[in-house]
């Protein structure tokens, strides 16, 4: 009697509604009778004729996928009708349940373990220079802390203190320099009570700290520069070693040389001293990697250079300076400042997610702060819980993942303007478990959709040699998962609680008045209509679009935009400039732009590095040291004369034997030879005279040319290791520098880029075939996000971005975002019924709503952006721009009307129990 009631009472209201409907369309056509031959209304026939056709080979295949969507389409949607009326019946203990779950899978955060260091994020874990570093940092002392200092001659005091001449190789100019030299060297630091002297921390080669200064080869006595001449016969003489004895190329202390027609130097325009400490990095427990001692040296050391800039004595230098601490300050400087933009940022989404979700003209009642915060919470339980259960299965932690509330805010917020469209067209006059059951039933399959196909998306993606990129798709993926599951239930049972407080007559702001509403009339007493956007978009944007005209033109319209987009992903570049990283307005930008300028012919160190088991007393090894050793030096691209052997200096000096030849190296190396101490290690500490082989490792060093761009730094290193596999020593030795380990980067990103975005594409178009599962719809939602994708790539080279380690996490970002753009609507269209034209127009009246406010919700947020100073922000900004603005324009243009020309027959009505009804529950106005 009961259920016989309750459905007795569905009936009544359901053909009153419907007859009130019927009656308005009456009057309609009576008042304009040419909205029937206009198509405002879809025609129904029916007839008593069975409708029969033959069942070719296609018809089967097509009935078959119809069968089947229609069976999946009813399947999900009575399952989310049912957990709807779950969620109904207990909201409070699905709170509940869903914070103790996030918690117990956050608790996975105390085993956080941030990486920082570059080379374990950013270089594939099976590059040949990973394998080389561990070598080398076993046996060399291979990481420095470069302190740099840059200077040219000032005009203004050049012209009053040398007569015009604005050459560094002047008297004046070197006795200036050895002042601040002086300065520099005599810089110390109380640490803990320590004072630390630059001669604690410095790298010693031979018995002197390791410095790169011209005034070296003048031994730091003033009267060998006294002239010009002076000056001039030593930078060109042929033996140019330094008071510590070993050889200098002049090229990496003078800039922008300047020659005679004998190849003589005559001048210089620019002059650097470089400092070297030594880097005993100490892991942190913020995850990072620091030296401490030599960070508090180094603060002490910027600190004077910055005293210095107005001394007189010095005032003919203009410097520019660099420390190893520098990219760390400035960087993290201009991040901390945006991170208050951030803090905007999501206070804008937060703010047109309540304007647009509210529904004003129900005054204070129809304000939904509390279903905005929550939807919020929602996202930030997901971040919380992905952190945790990430963190607990053991995959590292990175600085990238600061991003990912960014984009699981974006996702989240798009589902809750979805679940709260298809809420707000229920019938009200339902009971509120019914109401947000059919509203899950709705939207449910469609969040279904667009959330499985980037959980697998980014899960795919996670197969990538790149290990920074491959943690962030991990725990993007989790992240996505988690807040599906929330939308779905703890934002779900938000909304029913929300309902409750509507029904108690009770608004969720405490500033507003609690009077009961005025149709059209805010709490503020302001008049405002309903559903603008809505009307908007229904009748100046989609009912427009039947005209086949206006198809046409869309059409036309994208196919320049694809053509524009596939022009810049031919041309774009794979480039990883770190001048990109650098604020504008940080002193490292003057620096550069003097180092770029005038240091243009010696580049990156590297060294050829040779293993164990060379028997260094075999005069056949010999021959072969010298034969490398030449073969260095016309490798191309590679700086010739900065090639330095400690086999050639010794060869050239000793004369020895195979029985003799570690007594002669030992003398060697203790006298004219001692730069190369740290170029020759031995196996033990034994006399040379009672052990054979006794060199365990050994090195020739070297520098490439000055390589500006990506691609040429990849082809030096390359072209130096195939040399060494041609030598002699092919299995004995290999090539190696300290940037290599960024060049296998800028050699493989590009790789990873294509194949990462092409198995992302690969995964959304598995689940959405079998999510939508029509063929025609689902090849039609694929197109769209592709194009997107290829678009926000094209359109990267035309806005001034390349591929780097940057764009290439935002590429897999904006596919994330832009399948929802997409799958939403198509989804949609395939559940509403009429002719293409009607379906396209009710699917942008109603989920195109939910996706607009989704998308411009996140591109308000992303614009706050376009004032930042980094240039990760910077990116960030430009590509979602790209991302929110050709997603939008596909998901709501593009697709639309390909759907309305050959969009496929919709999926059959879900029909659904509404007599399912839980008496335990308690809706009444009383609800507390």
């Amino acid at each position: 009697l009961r259920s016989l009631q309750i459905d007795s009472r569905f009936i009544v209201i359901w053909s009153r509604n419907a007859a009130k409907a019927i009656y308005r369309d009456i009057q309609k056509l009576k008042k304009n009778p040419s909205l029937v031959s206009k198509h405002h209304i879809p025609s129904y026939q029916m007839s008593d004729k069975p409708q029969t056709e033959p069942m070719s080979g296609n018809n089967v295949f097509r009935k078959t996928y119809q069968s089947a969507g229609n069976a999946l389409s009813s399947f999900l949607g009575k399952i989310y009708f049912k957990f709807g009326l779950i969620i109904g019946g207990a909201p409070m203990i699905t709170i509940l349940v869903s914070l103790i779950c996030v918690i117990a899978l956050g608790m996975g955060i105390l085993n956080l373990d941030e990486e920082t260091r570059s080379d374990k994020l950013w270089v594939p874990t099976d590059s040949q220079a990973q394998d080389d570093k561990l070598f080398v940092d076993d046996h060399y002392q291979s990481n420095l802390r470069l302190q740099d200092v840059a200077m040219t001659v000032n005009r203004k005091e050049a012209d009053l203190a040398l007569g015009g001449q604005t050459g560094v190789l002047q008297p004046e100019v070197l006795d200036q320099l050895l002042i601040l030299h002086n300065h520099l060297a005599a810089v110390n630091v109380t640490f803990e009570g320590e004072t630390l002297e630059y001669s604690d921390l410095c790298v010693q080669r031979g018995e002197s700290c390791m410095t790169i200064n011209l005034l070296e080869l003048f031994h730091y006595n003033a009267s060998r520069w006294a002239s010009v001449e002076l000056i001039r016969a030593v930078v060109n003489g042929n033996d140019t070693r330094t008071v510590s004895g070993n050889m200098m190329d002049v090229k990496l202390v003078l800039g922008g040389i300047l020659y005679d027609a004998s190849g003589n130097i005559l001048d210089a325009n620019a002059i650097q001293m470089l400092y070297f400490l030594n880097n005993n990095e100490v892991k942190q427990s913020d995850g990072s990697y620091l030296d401490t001692r030599a960070e508090a040296w180094e603060e002490v050391w910027l600190n004077k250079l910055e005293s210095l800039e107005d001394d007189p004595a010095l005032r003919l230098l203009d410097r520019v300076w660099l420390s190893f601490r520098s990219f760390s300050d400035e960087f993290g400087g201009a991040i901390t400042a945006d991170i208050a933009m951030l803090q905007v940022a999501i206070l804008c989404n937060l703010i047109y997610a309540t304007v647009m979700l509210s529904r004003w003209s129900r005054g204070c009642l129809g304000f939904r702060g509390m279903v905005v915060v929550g939807g919020i919470i929602s996202v930030g339980m997901s971040v919380f819980a992905a952190y945790g259960f990430c963190s607990a299965i053991g995959i590292m932690f990175t600085p990238l993942m600061g991003v990912m509330p960014f984009l699981l805010l974006g996702i989240g917020v798009d589902d809750m303007f979805v679940l709260v469209n298809s809420l707000d067209e229920v019938d009200e006059t339902l009971p509120i478990k019914q109401r947000l059951a059919v509203a899950l039933s709705h939207a449910g399959p469609s969040i279904t959709l667009t959330s499985l196909t980037d959980f697998f998306a980014f899960i795919i993606g996670s197969n990538t040699s790149l290990p920074a990129l491959s943690a962030f798709c991990i725990y993007c993926s989790f992240g996505i998962l988690f807040d599906f599951v929330l939308q779905i239930s703890f934002f779900a049972a938000v909304l029913c609680l929300d309902m409750r407080v509507k029904a108690s007559r009770r608004p969720d702001c405490a500033w507003c008045c609690t009077k009961e509403p005025v149709k059209g009339v805010t709490c503020c007493g302001c008049k405002k209509e309903e559903d603008i956007l809505k009307h908007f978009i229904r009748d100046r944007v989609a009912t427009p679009l039947r005209d086949w005209r206006l198809k046409v033109g869309v059409l036309g319209i994208f196919a320049l935009i694809t053509t524009f987009g596939i022009l810049g992903c031919v041309q774009i570049q794979v480039e990883a400039d770190v001048n990109d990283f650098i604020p504008a307005g940080s002193y490292l930008v003057d620096f550069f732009d003097v180092v770029d300028e005038n240091f243009v012919d010696v580049g990156a160190s590297c060294e050829i590095y040779f293993l164990e088991g060379v028997d260094y007393t075999d005069p056949a090894v010999w021959g072969n040291l010298e034969i490398i050793y030449s073969a260095f030096k016309q490798t191309e691209f590679i700086a010739e004369d900065t090639v330095d052997s400690w086999f050639h200096e010794f060869y050239a000096q000793r004369t020895f034997t195979p029985a003799t030849f570690y007594r002669e190296l030992e003398l060697f190396l203790e006298s004219s030879g001692s730069v190369y101490k740290s170029s020759v290690i031995f196996a033990n500490t034994s006399t040379p005279e009672t052990q054979q082989s006794q060199i365990l490792t050994s090195r020739i060093l070297g520098n490439h040319l000055k390589l500006s761009k990506s691609h040429d730094q990849v082809k030096g290193m390359d072209a130096l290791r195939a040399m060494v596999a041609a030598s002699a020593f092919k299995d004995q030795a290999f090539a190696y520098g300290d940037q290599y380990l960024q060049y296998e980067q800028y050699k493989e990103i590009e790789n990873e880029a294509v194949q990462n975005l092409g198995l992302c594409l690969a995964a959304v178009s598995v689940v959405v075939i079998l999510l939508v599962v029509n063929p025609i719809a689902s090849v039609l939602v694929i197109i769209s996000v592709g194009l997107v994708v290829m678009d926000v790539v094209g359109y990267m080279h035309h806005w001034g971005l390349s591929i780097d380690s940057v764009t290439v996490i935002m590429l897999v970002l904006a596919l994330g975002l832009s399948v929802d753009y997409s799958a939403h609507l198509g989804h949609s269209f395939m559940h509403l019924h009429g002719n293409n034209d009607d379906r396209m127009v009710l699917a942008m009246s109603g989920m195109g709503v939910a996706v607009f406010n989704g998308a411009m919700s996140t591109f308000i947020a992303v614009s706050v952006l376009a004032g930042s100073q980094s240039y990760v922000f910077i990116t960030f900004f430009k590509q979602l721009f790209l991302c929110t603005t050709l997603g939008v324009a596909h998901g709501l243009l593009l697709l639309p009307v390909l759907l309305s020309l050959v969009g496929p027959a919709p999926y059959d009505e879900i029909v659904l129990d509404l007599a399912e009804v839980d008496e335990n529950v308690k809706e009444s106005p009383d609800f507390t």
